[in-house]
């Protein structure tokens, strides 16, 4: 399984969204402004909106920030609408979420979870918008978004091998294995507050290379990066009564950061810890993502016997079209220039009598085109001149 499918296949997450004002204009010139944002997310038909205005504030920087709590599906087209007000207004869901008292409306701004969080560092800003006077400027809107880790913090590998083992005494033959224990909670003690976590499997050797396991920071930590771990190296005993080779007593942070730790007596453990990346990971940290299209011409697409056109341009909106814009109206969020390169396959496009399998839909050798609506009309226009071909 490739990284972008691990990272990509049903990557649900919450999500923490930042909201500050610029510039808005202040509607009662006797009294101090009182900004309030409510936050509404269209429901999954696409038909209404529902009131996610539940927030808190903060001031960072002599700058006041609204924050809210989202989750967020990869999968899914998630629209916000922002409503800016001066005060309480009430508002009509039914009516796609427009605010009821005009006097108090400051402006409104629609955008979706992706477009904020695809965007370079996760921030978006855009202009608020009063939908009876859309000429005016009525301020300016900055979203920032970011992921929250889970509840029971990141996941991460590790990875442990044993350097140079001391055996004990009269032990001839290694066979050794170690166990991670972790802090319990109330317990000041070091060595009768530590519970197994984890135990590994048995090696054979002084230089020992146990498996990766996986970990979430939960799993290890009271709540705190500076709780203590302790690892300890033994000699298998087949009486039960194992042979300690070794420990080490390191704080969280230290085991996460580490590559090297010395057990005591003698020897080292080798340690390699890896946080496992999400999508959302891979785009804060800059990953630049492009977007292909090709679109399939060939014959097949067209059973008349069966009643199949995916490409019926009598319909206004062909299937084949409908896919397009479900599926690349999330992806393009993710773009990294907005630019699409469309390419056509199994057709002959514009008069050629050539059968094409790479054909450039713009009739261009750059086939970028700008944005999901590009790729729609550019796709229109490629089915009013190509003709069908086997198979």
């Amino acid at each position: 399984m490739s990284i972008a499918t691990k990272v990509l296949k049903s990557h649900n997450a919450s999500v923490e969204l930042k909201v500050t004002l610029k510039r808005e204009p202040k509607l009662d010139l006797s009294s101090q402004s009182n900004p309030r944002i409510f936050l509404l997310l269209q429901d999954s038909q696409g038909s209404g909106w529902i009131n996610h205005s539940h927030n808190q504030s903060e001031h960072i920087e002599n700058e006041l920030y609204f924050i809210f709590i989202l989750e967020y599906h990869f999968e899914e087209l998630q629209k916000i609408k922002l409503v800016v007000a001066n005060g309480d207004i009430s508002l009509n869901l039914e009516s796609q979420g427009s605010a009821s008292n005009e006097q108090g409306l400051i402006g409104e701004f629609v955008t979706d979870i992706g477009s904020i969080l695809g965007k370079s560092k996760g921030i978006l800003k855009g202009g608020l918008v009063l939908t009876e006077r859309p000429e005016e400027d009525r301020g300016q809107i900055i979203l920032s978004g970011r992921e929250l880790p889970p509840k029971n913090g990141k996941t991460f590998n590790l990875k442990v091998q044993g350097h140079n083992l001391q055996l004990p005494p009269l032990v001839v033959k290694p066979d050794v294995f170690y166990k991670l224990s972790r802090r319990i909670k109330g317990n000041s003690d070091i060595h009768s507050n530590m519970r197994v976590f984890h135990e590994s499997e048995r090696r054979y050797s002084r230089n020992p290379d146990w498996s990766a396991i996986k970990l979430s920071e939960g799993d290890l930590q009271n709540g705190e990066f500076n709780d203590e771990v302790c690892l300890t190296c033994w000699q298998h005993k087949r009486d039960g009564i194992h042979k300690s080779i070794g420990e080490c007593v390191l704080k969280i942070d230290k085991l996460l950061s580490s590559n090297k730790v010395s057990l005591i007596p003698k020897g080292e453990l080798l340690l390699q810890c890896a946080f496992e990346n999400t999508f959302l990971d891979y785009i804060a940290g800059g990953l630049e993502i492009r977007l292909s299209i090709a679109i399939d011409f060939t014959s097949s697409n067209r059973h008349y016997i069966y009643g199949i056109d995916l490409h019926n341009i009598s319909c206004d909106e062909t299937n084949y079209g409908r896919a397009i814009r479900f599926v690349g109206n999330i992806l393009e969020n993710y773009s990294t220039d907005g630019r699409i390169p469309v390419y056509g396959f199994g057709g002959k496009f514009y008069g050629s009598e050539e059968v094409s399998h790479s054909f450039p839909l713009n009739q261009n050798y750059q086939p970028n085109v700008l944005g999901i609506s590009g790729v729609l009309e550019t796709y229109q226009k490629a089915l009013e001149n190509m003709t069908w071909n086997q198979p």
